[in-house]
């Protein structure tokens, strides 16, 4: 997908956003599209779909991929829990800023993004670079993060 600037208010999409948030395929455990949201939190525009219901457990997926690389997983955990997949700033719907891809500023937007959504604990779960997000998400936010889930992903001193 190639890279392109977004300047729109928030919740506007172009058409061909909305042709690729439908092409995305995230679905629930009975088939139902998630909805998806984008606001401007930690001063970029952040693109996530939700659906399910119970305790939030938000995605973060690793590069060069999006929230779309969680299509198999999610209709695993939307009997259990709402689910929100993120595309990571930078990635898929997400706004594409010159800064801010070091994790502490992506855990930000993670954070902030969990505020907007009014959660106030959350789960966590990360994948490769995604992973890295999650871990500084749980260590900067430890009263919030009830549960910290990674994988294929080499984490500090380790």
């Amino acid at each position: 997908m190639p890279l392109r600037k977004i300047h729109h208010p928030v919740g506007s999409y172009t058409a061909e956003e909305k042709k690729e948030f439908a092409e995305m395929n995230l679905t629930d455990h009975a088939g139902v599209r998630l909805t998806h949201g984008k606001p401007k939190v930690n001063g970029v525009e952040i693109h996530y779909a939700i659906g399910g219901a119970g305790e939030p457990v938000f995605l973060l997926h690793g590069v060069p991929k999006t929230m779309s690389d969680w299509r198999h997983v999610v209709p695993l955990l939307t009997p259990h829990y709402t689910v929100i997949a993120v595309d990571n700033r930078g990635f898929g719907g997400s706004q594409r800023p010159l800064t801010g891809y070091d994790t502490a500023t992506m855990a930000g937007d993670v954070a902030e993004l969990v505020t907007h959504l009014g959660f106030d604990q959350f789960r966590v779960a990360g994948e490769d670079w995604g992973a890295a997000i999650a871990y500084v998400v749980a260590a900067f936010h430890r009263p919030r993060v009830q549960q910290l889930v990674f994988q294929e992903t080499l984490l500090p001193g380790s």
